[in-house]
């Protein structure tokens, strides 16, 4: 990972890992400090679907501008009117639930909330709410948990889905309050013991903006890459749990899903539009927009060039 003094830092518990469904022990992720990211080795199959993207993406980008702002026309044309808001997000509008919200505008939808059990709220009405959403596209590829940060009073109910749903890694974009160390996600009340967790923060991605460079997401990306599918969702969040949020899952599921074969991925359109039926708003502006094709491009041509040792042209 980066070095003290980069924008980039994570931190990690090293803990015995739990039994898995078939009652054998997982080993244990390598998520130290000094551990280095697998190199990945293209497949020639995966090697021709990252150049199949890599040249479509550039052509839109380089070449066609105009395409990619009349995709995130369509996009804010289709955002859900305050009225749909309503009738969709009961829980998190109920008088119970209100001040768990950080905005007002930004909240999970009953159909894909993330829901507590068992709820610690003692009041039924409470429903096992946190501001927090399940997001995915595929089971080939990361499940994601995209949330808003955690409040004063809601951070035990962050962690509470962090141990209820095994989430093996935490990606923080947005700067902290508390500066934790370490992470040992334990129940008191539970006698498995304690989740290994990956906590990453990256504070210096500007609210509604976009980093300078792609390099430090994409160091995310390549840190998560080794993380089983089999293991429980990775949580994503900023402020509101939205933009720099959805700009990352975005970037993360388009790459991870081109490597798979799965080229409908180019589509970056309709993974946005489909990650905002599951979460509001997802991709805020168009700059966070544009930076998920700069991304991609960036790491499909770093995975390229990293495959052969020459830089693509």
């Amino acid at each position: 990972m980066a070095a003290a003094g980069n924008p980039l830092s994570s931190a990690t518990t090293s803990t015995e890992q739990p039994a898995t469904a078939t009652g054998t022990v997982t080993k244990p992720l390598d998520f130290s400090a000094d551990s280095v990211p697998k190199r990945i080795v293209l497949s020639p199959d995966q090697r021709s679907y990252c150049l199949e993207a890599l040249t479509a993406f550039k052509e839109k980008r380089c070449h066609s501008p105009g395409k990619i702002d009349s995709e995130f026309s369509v996009l804010q044309k289709n955002r859900l009117k305050a009225s749909e808001m309503k009738s969709r997000c009961s829980v998190a509008l109920d008088s119970t639930n209100i001040s768990k919200n950080r905005y007002t505008d930004v909240l999970p939808f009953d159909n894909s909330r993330v829901v507590l059990d068992p709820c610690k709220d003692y009041r039924p009405s409470a429903r096992g709410y946190i501001n927090a959403s399940f997001v995915s596209i595929s089971e080939r590829v990361s499940r994601f948990i995209a949330t808003q940060g955690p409040l004063p009073h809601t951070f035990e109910d962050f962690w509470e889905m962090i141990i209820q749903n095994r989430c093996p890694v935490i990606v923080m974009l947005t700067r902290l309050v508390d500066n934790y160390k370490v992470f040992n996600c334990l129940d008191n009340q539970s006698e498995e013991p304690p989740s290994h967790v990956l906590h990453i923060q990256y504070p210096e991605w500007p609210d509604h903006g976009v980093p300078e460079d792609t390099l430090a997401v994409r160091e995310i990306l390549n840190r998560t890459h080794d993380v089983p599918l089999s293991l429980g969702p990775i949580v994503v969040h900023c402020s509101a749990g939205i933009g720099r949020t959805g700009t990352y899952c975005t970037i993360h599921n388009t790459i991870q899903r081109i490597l798979g074969g799965d080229m409908s991925a180019l589509d970056i359109v309709n993974t946005v539009a489909i990650f905002r039926s599951q979460r509001i708003g997802m991709v805020q502006t168009m700059d966070q927009y544009l930076f998920c094709y700069d991304a991609i491009i960036d790491e499909l041509e770093h995975l390229i060039s990293d495959d052969n040792g020459e830089k693509t042209p």
